[in-house]
């Protein structure tokens, strides 16, 4: 007996996915180019690979570049288990795609939208967990090796902050966060 719905098998769901691929990669070329391709939140690994992408040359960019010895060479070098350099690379890509969202102070729905994903930042902004996470930064030493410091008597946890802007860095959606992939 055939069945006469839609089977969402994993084979089914990863055909369609890379007929979707191949259908806005034929069908769209200039997307990948255009001013709605850069306002998607990227990956450190994106940045590294991006040096002559317009956001790497704003003015904030570059204080943070120097701020955090972060560069487009040194964002996939290893941390060999540095955590204050860890921070570095997400706090940098963080701010490589704030770029654009925040020039004009409005909010988008995703810089200063809550976040909601069952976690201690619920509620919070990615503005704000970047502000914490800037803190954290300041306050760890050069090789640092835990995530948790004390700041003032209280403890601070470095890789709760971390996780939460490698989530908007990566997938927006972890954070409850949606339609600011892209705008």
């Amino acid at each position: 007996m055939k069945k006469d719905t839609f089977s969402t098998s994993r084979r089914s769901v990863l055909r369609l996915g890379a007929m979707s691929a191949l259908g806005i990669g034929v069908g769209i070329p200039a997307v990948s180019g255009s001013a709605l391709a850069h306002d998607c939140p990227r990956t450190p690994g994106f940045w590294a690979n991006h040096p002559d992408h317009p956001n790497w040359h704003t003015d904030s960019a570059k204080k943070a570049s120097e701020k955090y010895g972060v560069t487009h060479e040194n964002l996939l070098a290893p941390s060999k288990g540095d955590k204050k350099l860890i921070m570095a690379k997400h706090l940098m890509a963080t701010i490589l795609n704030f770029q654009g969202r925040e020039d004009d102070y409005q909010d988008d729905g995703c810089v200063d939208a809550e976040i909601t994903m069952d976690g201690q930042y619920d509620g919070w902004t990615v503005r704000t967990v970047k502000q914490e996470a800037q803190q954290w930064y300041k306050y760890a030493s050069d090789g640092q090796k835990k995530w948790v410091i004390q700041i003032n008597g209280n403890e601070l946890d470095g890789e709760a902050l971390k996780d939460v802007l490698d989530y908007w860095n990566n997938d927006p959606a972890k954070l409850g966060l949606y339609g600011c992939d892209c705008k």
